[in-house]
């Protein structure tokens, strides 16, 4: 009976083959170096499908491939290696990438003209920096320079994303990246969306400005905004107004009332100085250092029901809000009328929404109100135009002087 002689076995990385043969007892690996055939034994098949297994790997990577060449082809691969060297990369890694990049130029530019516009845009910029190591210097910046409640949302939107790419040089970031990263939270609205885009916007801007990119258009700005649902704004009723002011601690009264009858922000209500209200004039200047959102002055209507107010409250200086962080009593006054039945609800932004709406009635001009506020017209018509009669306008702007007896 004739015996069963077993096939031999090819191991086989990339185009590199190397066989094991079974014909002996002990596993055979052989294979060729140029014209040469070697042969080696090992006692296990194991051992020898790892020796087979890593000469074929270093075929593949060019290590033995040399001998296969002859003429001019083996001085060209000879060449090629030689001036890889210095760089770490093989020959294949080299071959592969010039492709890709090839293919992407789409016989626009060769790499040679790619290599040299890229140079030319980033001559002036500190290559290599990473996110993680450009998002620290950014808040650093923004916590000497801003309030707490930006840093805050500085901190949500851009210490997320910094938190996501690390490491990543922050110049590899690209725009298809980051609304990939803002979309992982489709969850979310699209205002929210815009939000976590414009602070990434911003934070690109400074790293432009930091020399941290090239100039031009940054990949952020690349990203399209996401579509929003534009809810109408919810405001206070005069009467309800009234009945809250009623309701609440005598101290936060003008943190509140800045907001509702002269429309400031609750960030420039709480550093607003009593210096800074002129009672002759009849008028509130809002300090750049104040607004810090715009960075620039501007000057507010002091209506005489405010006036009538601030007057019980009146010193000779220091801030007109005493607490540091008075956002942060009212939300707690505001959580207690609620489960005591005196409130039913607090809508974002309701008080400059209040303000907005009724003193647009009066106004009856976008653009005046707009320079109140320290917002551009078309915010005023996106985010605060609800429309009130002129009846329940005076109705609101007279709550003041009939509240607490004044």
């Amino acid at each position: 009976m004739a015996s069963l002689r077993r096939k031999p076995k090819r191991v086989k990385v990339g185009s590199a083959v190397v066989k094991i043969y079974f014909t002996s007892g002990s596993p055979t690996v052989e294979w060729y170096e140029g014209t040469e055939r070697k042969r080696l034994r090992r006692a296990k098949v194991e051992e020898a499908e790892l020796l087979a297994h890593e000469i074929a790997t270093r075929i593949h990577n060019g290590q033995a491939s040399a001998d296969l060449l002859t003429g001019d082809d083996r001085i060209a691969y000879l060449n090629a290696v030689e001036a890889l060297r210095p760089t770490g990369v093989t020959l294949s890694e080299a071959v592969l990438s010039f492709v890709s990049a090839h293919k992407q130029l789409k016989n626009r530019a060769t790499l040679q003209e790619a290599t040299n516009f890229f140079l030319a845009q980033t001559s002036h910029v500190i290559v290599g920096k990473s996110v993680a190591n450009a998002y620290e210097g950014y808040l650093q910046e923004k916590m000497s320079r801003t309030g707490k409640r930006n840093v805050e949302s500085v901190e949500l939107h851009v210490g997320k994303f910094a938190k996501s790419f690390n490491s990543r040089p922050i110049i590899e970031i690209t725009q298809r990246q980051i609304d990939s990263h803002i979309r992982d939270e489709r969850k979310l609205s699209g205002r929210y969306f815009n939000n976590a885009r414009s602070q990434i916007v911003t934070f690109f801007g400074w790293a432009r400005t930091s020399r941290f990119l090239p100039e031009g258009k940054t990949e952020a700005e690349k990203v399209a905004k996401d579509s929003e649902i534009q809810e109408a704004v919810k405001i206070f009723e005069p009467e309800k107004f009234q009945a809250f002011l009623g309701s609440l601690r005598p101290d936060l009264i003008p943190y509140v009332a800045l907001s509702a009858f002269a429309g400031l922000r609750p960030s420039e209500a709480a550093r607003l100085g009593w210096d800074e209200i002129n009672w002759e004039n009849d008028y509130i200047e809002i300090k750049a250092s104040v607004a810090r959102k715009t960075l620039r002055d501007r000057f507010v209507p002091l209506l005489p029901g405010l006036k009538t107010l601030l007057r019980r409250f009146q010193k000779t200086n220091g801030l007109v809000v005493k607490w540091k962080a008075p956002r942060y009593l009212l939300a707690d006054e505001v959580k207690k009328m609620k489960e005591e039945g005196a409130l039913d609800e607090w809508p974002p932004d309701v008080l400059r929404h209040s303000f907005a709406s009724y003193r647009l009635s009066i106004l009856e001009d976008k653009n005046k109100l707009a320079n109140e506020m320290g917002n551009s017209p078309q915010v005023i018509l996106k985010n605060y135009r609800r429309p009130v009669s002129k009846q329940e306008a005076r109705k609101w702007f007279s709550i003041l002087p009939t509240c607490f007896d004044l």
